[in-house]
Parts: C-alpha cells; sequence; structure tokens
C-alpha cells in the first residue's frame, strides 16, 4: 500500500507531495518530534512493562537492571526497524539519516515517564552509535531486504537463497505446536541462517544477525510467534550463562486483543564494548528478541560480576574482548627441516596446476616429490593476512606431536609466499570419502576406526600436557587419511591454546558453517565444547553420509535437526544410516554410534562429554561391532539420548 501511496503522490504538486509526506510521517512514525526524519517509530516505548523504571532502596541501579534496562532499549529499537522493515522492505537508514534516529530514539526515551532512568543508561552503558546501524557501514548493513535476498541467492545453491528465510520463519512459527522440538529446530535454523551470511559477506556475526532477524520477522509479524521465539531463546540463554538471578522481563507488554504490542528485547552491552554492544543488537531485530536474546549472553557474561550502580562514577568500559595479536616471534627451527624456494619449485614442479591435491581458505596445496623419493603436501600460502595462521601452525606443531595429528616436516618463508611442508596423506580428505559418489564407500569397520583415530587425536589436543589445544575447524575435509586409512587431524591454523583457565571470549567467531557450536556462535566464548560439537556432527556424517547441511533438501537442511528428529522418534532410526553401507553393519554398534553423537551436540556445553568420554563410547561401540553381526534388536538409544537434554 506504501508503494502506491509513493506512485499517486508523484503525479500531485510539489505542495500536495509535501502535505501527504508530512502525513504519512505523522501516522506512521508519530515520534516525540512528529516531524523528524528517522522513518522509525519509538513511541511503543510506552507499552513496554519496563525495569528501567527506577533505583533500588539505595537510589542505585545494580547490574542486573542495567543489563535489563539495556535489553528493553535496545529491544524496542531494534522492533522499531523490524516494523519499518515489514512497512517498507527498508532495513538499515541512510548514513544521512542515522545520526538522526539516534537523536530520535534518545528523545522517546527522555519523554517516556516509564523509563525515566533509561537515557542514563542508554548513554552511559549501552550506546547505539549512528555509524552502528548505518547502511553500508558493513556487509551486512544491507538498505533494503531485497538487497540481502540477491546477496543470498547468488551465493547459495540453485534455490536454497531464496528459501533461506522462508523456511526459517516457517519453522521458527512451529515452536507454538510441538514445543521443545520446534525451539530446538528453530535455534539452530537460526544460527545456520547467520552464519551462511556471515560466510558470505565476511562481516560480523552481530551486524548479520540483525540483518537475518529483520528480514526474517519482516516475512510474518505475527506478535505470538515472535513471543514463541523469545521465550524460546530466553530458556536456551539462561541454562547456557546461568543469569537465573537475574529478573526476566515478559515478552508481551499489551493486553489489548489484536494488538500488536512491542516485546522487550535481550540485549544488552557496554561502552567500552560497543562492538559487543553490537553483537547483541546483532542478533535480535524484530525477531529481535529471539537473537537479540542470545547475544545478551555475551553482555551478561562481562556484567554479571559486576556490582556497582551507575552512581558509582567508573571510568572506561568492560574489559576488551578482542582477540589480542599475538607478537611475532623467530619461529621454531628444533625438528623441522628449513626448505629453499627452489626445492618446493623443484619438488612440485614449479606448482604444476596438475600437482594441486587441495585448496583451502588459507591457501593452496600441492603434492611434491623430494629427491629421496617422498611424498610431501606442500600448502602454499599467498595471502598476507593469513601469514598468522602460517606462524600459528609452525608454532603450535613445534610442541605437538601425536600419531593422530598430521605431521609437519618444515617449512619455508620467502617475502610475499609462505610454505609449509606436511606428510602425504595417499587416501586424501575423509570429505570425499564419505560424499564423493564416484568413490567406493568406506565399510562399518573403517568408519569406526576413523572415529576412533580422531577422537584420539582430539583427546591429546584438549589434554595436551602444556597447554590445552582447541582446533577450531573439525570438519570432514580437514581429517586426512592415509594409505591404510588412518586419520589424522589437519589445519592448525585456527586453533587456540588455552594458556590460562580463564573464559576466551571472541567477538570474531570462527569456523565452518554446519560444525559451528551455537553456544560459541552465540556467546563468543571458545571452550574443549566447541570441538566436541563440531566432532559430533563428524560422527552423524560417518554414520548417515550425509553433509552437514543438506544443500539438496529443503525440509531437513541441518544433520544436527535430523538427529534431533530421530531421538524424538519423529523420524526412523534408519534415516540416519548411510544407504551406501547396505546394511552391513552391527545395529547396536551404530545405535551407540548414535547416542555419543547426539551428546556430543547438544545445545548446552556442559550437557556434552568431555572428549576422553568421547573415546570411551566410541570403543565401546567398536566393541559392539566387533562382536557378531546379528540384526540386534534397538536399543531405544532415543529414549537413553532424551535423558541428556532433560
Amino acid at each position: 500500500m506504501a508503494s502506491l501511496l509513493f506512485q499517486w503522490t508523484r503525479s500531485l504538486s510539489w505542495l500536495r507531495q509535501l502535505l501527504l509526506s508530512t502525513l504519512l510521517i505523522s501516522f506512521f512514525f508519530c515520534l516525540p518530534h512528529a516531524f523528524g526524519l528517522c522513518p522509525y517509530d519509538f513511541s511503543g516505548l510506552q507499552n513496554f512493562t519496563t525495569l528501567c523504571s527506577g533505583t533500588n532502596a539505595g537510589g542505585e541501579v545494580s547490574s542486573a537492571q542495567i543489563v535489563i534496562c539495556c535489553e528493553e532499549i535496545y529491544g524496542a529499537a531494534v522492533f522499531a526497524m523490524s516494523r519499518h522493515a515489514n512497512l517498507t522492505g527498508e532495513m538499515f537508514p541512510p548514513a544521512a539519516l542515522a545520526e538522526e534516529c539516534v537523536d530520535a530514539y534518545m528523545d522517546a526515551l527522555v519523554s517516556s515517564s516509564q523509563m525515566f532512568i533509561a537515557p542514563k543508561v542508554f548513554e552511559r552503558y549501552c550506546p547505539l552509535p549512528a555509524s552502528r546501524i548505518a547502511a553500508g557501514a558493513s556487509p551486512c548493513h544491507f538498505a533494503t531486504t531485497r538487497d540481502m535476498i540477491r546477496l543470498l541467492i547468488s551465493g547459495m545453491a540453485e534455490g536454497l537463497g531464496t528459501e533461506l528465510l522462508p523456511n526459517v520463519s516457517r519453522t521458527c512459527n512451529r515452536i507454538g505446536e510441538i514445543g521443545q522440538r520446534g525451539c530446538q529446530a528453530c535455534q539452530s535454523q537460526l544460527l545456520e541462517a547467520i552464519s551462511t551470511l556471515v560466510n558470505l559477506t565476511g562481516d560480523q556475526t552481530a551486524a548479520c544477525g540483525t540483518a537475518v532477524a529483520v528480514a526474517m520477522t519482516s516475512l510474518n509479524p505475527s506478535i505470538y510467534a515472535f513471543q514463541n521465539v523469545y521465550q524460546c531463546v530466553l530458556e536456551i540463554v539462561n541454562e547456557v550463562i546461568n543469569i537465573s538471578a537475574f529478573p526476566v522481563p515478559k515478552a508481551i507488554v499489551s493486553s489489548t486483543p489484536g494488538e500488536q504490542p512491542f516485546p522487550v528485547a535481550k540485549s544488552s552491552n557496554k561502552g567500552g564494548s560497543s562492538r559487543k554492544l553490537y553483537i547483541i543488537v546483532g542478533v535480535v531485530s524484530s525477531l529481535t528478541v529471539l537473537v537479540f536474546l542470545t547475544f545478551l549472553g555475551f553482555f551478561v557474561v562481562r556484567v554479571k560480576n559486576l556490582d556497582y550502580g551507575l552512581q558509582n562514577r567508573i571510568s572506561g568500559g568492560f574489559p576488551s574482548t578482542s582477540d589480542s595479536s599475538e607478537k611475532t616471534s623467530i619461529l621454531p627451527t628444533e625438528g623441522f627441516y628449513i626448505f629453499h624456494l627452489k626445492e618446493l619449485n623443484k619438488a612440485t614442479n614449479n606448482f604444476s596446476s596438475s600437482l594441486m591435491i587441495g585448496e583451502g581458505s588459507a591457501g593452496t596445496v600441492f603434492l611434491g616429490n623430494l629427491p629421496s623419493g617422498k611424498l610431501v603436501a606442500v600448502k602454499r600460502i599467498v595471502k598476507e593476512r593469513k601469514v598468522e595462521t602460517f606462524n600459528k601452525e609452525v608454532e603450535l606443531l613445534a610442541r605437538i606431536r601425536h600419531p593422530n595429528l598430521t605431521a609437519l616436516l618444515g617449512y619455508c618463508q620467502t617475502k610475499f609466499v609462505h610454505f609449509l611442508v606436511y606428510e602425504f596423506m595417499a587416501n586424501g580428505d575423509l570429505g570425499k570419502k564419505l560424499l564423493d559418489p564416484n568413490v567406493r564407500p568406506l565399510t562399518w569397520d573403517q568408519r569406526m576406526k576413523i572415529a576412533i583415530d580422531c577422537a584420539k587425536g582430539l583427546t591429546y589436543l584438549h589434554e595436551c600436557p602444556q597447554a590445552p589445544v582447541i582446533h577450531r575447524d573439525i570438519k570432514p575435509s580437514n581429517i586426512l587419511l592415509s594409505e591404510t586409512l588412518e586419520a589424522k587431524l589437519s589445519d592448525f591454523g585456527l586453533s587456540k591454546v588455552l594458556e590460562d583457565e580463564a573464559s576466551h571470549i571472541s567477538t570474531e567467531v570462527r569456523g565452518t558453517t554446519g560444525y559451528l557450536d551455537p553456544e560459541y556462535l552465540i556467546l563468543g566464548q571458545l571452550t574443549e565444547a566447541s570441538d566436541v560439537y563440531s566432532f559430533g556432527v563428524v560422527l552423524l556424517q560417518l554414520l548417515s553420509g550425509r553433509k552437514a547441511i543438506d544443500g539438496d533438501s529443503l525440509l531437513n537442511r541441518s544433520l544436527v535437526q535430523l538427529a534431533f528428529s530421530v531421538m524424538s522418534q519423529d523420524v526412523e532410526f534408519k534415516e540416519l544410516i548411510d544407504p551406501k553401507l547396505k546394511g552391513e553393519y552391527n545395529q547396536r554398534a551404530a545405535e551407540k554410534l548414535a547416542e555419543v553423537a547426539y551428546r556430543c551436540v547438544q545445545a548446552r556445553s556442559y550437557d556434552r562429554p568431555s572428549m576422553s568420554e568421547v573415546l570411551d563410547g566410541l570403543e565401546s561401540a567398536m566393541r559392539l561391532s566387533n562382536s557378531a553381526r546379528s540384526p540386534a534388536a534397538p536399543s531405544q538409544w532415543q529414549e537413553k539420548c532424551a535423558d541428556h537434554s532433560s
């Protein structure tokens, strides 16, 4: 309707255009200063049941109240953005209007008698810089929903770009029908959509989270669906970060039948962490509360240890959570051969394209033949920004050695290009063995052995005597197979050494879509459990022969979702079994493997086993597999798995 009005007014005189524009602005965007240029309606602040309404008995504002107040402040702001997107298709405001919108919002806060401490909280604890909401400020700051959909269509497999957001919307709208299972599916699909956008744009999770939420909610602005999603994510966040001591605002703030009130959004941030703030603002948008809520955790991790109020005059902000760049150090040489470039040129026939055996984000891998006749894999790293990856792999692999970790034999440094020389793994990576229809399928016993090999390598990393190591990118393409199908973990360019027991928070989430730990994606908190989740997805792939995210299926795109469906007995167990096995596997062993995998992919890290426990479970499955291959009756593993999620 708005577009029809616009076309109609173009034919009117300039005076009538002016009058109509003024009326439209006043009607749709009744701000405290009704003739302002900002197109968002902030009048819904009056509908909030707010904790921004006063102080405690001592006249102070607690840290918990600051969190909730920031949540409400950002909830209203992002919901206003979402409603505008629903009406017009516009997402982030033009840079010229961004400052106007920030000022308009502050005016709305000041004029709201119900939120009289909100302006102080907004200004000091969770500001919203104009640069953070302007269209074009970052790759995910789309001017319109159409721009975002165009990117998805161009960057995804045929048909998936147009279906991504509608699929998420449909899934999340079913929460009211199927309860907790619907909640888990909604959370999973939302995170996948955000991950997809992050990978396509290279932008931060916060900005892409906001874009996904705004665009998705614009498809179905039902407040009832919104409320269900809100409660779903709130429950998850409370459990993940243990913030039950904080008061929880209600999702619905207006009791007028048929009216669409403004929900209270979960978000919060801090002046010293405007990037964090954005991460919180980031995920919530109109469905705002949903992802907003999840990223609330990122702020709470910081704020829940604070016991000061607004009257404590603390300068500065929260401690920075950005990963500090490591100081450049002289690379180790002990145990490594330092190659000359001419040696590598000769070994790879001047890096002939015919000898290229792999390509990843960090570089290209070539087959090399040394004078001794030994075959090696030579990774060439050209991009300047990947030099850190090179240094990290050398420094890390100099201190860790294990039969199930790919061995680094040596390296070469030049001014513009760096090289890593690894042992050659004749059978390539696990991804090709599992997913390439032209490759002979792995047998059940081979799959079990590969799973155990990987678990041994990952257990070693997590229990490394010097300091635990988190791989951070466990996936089939980073699992290499020797001539005898011995499995070894590879590609340590994203790995993180935990030097102490402190929580490791990162504003830059790294990893691969489909394998990312939801808790890491939501909170940015990196632990060994993040690897456990990724490994759980790999176990499901060994069992099923499926992709982590199935581009050929619009109904069950996520393998994790399929596992949850099998667990709840909505889908038969046989759907998890690779048909290429042709029934040649032990039923009880398969159920045990599925049980271990299911525990690994729990949304909450404390529900997942350690890698040593995973290894024990897999060895138990192997013992079952070595027993007589009779078609054993199902052991109802679903019931045992369900116990872990209760």
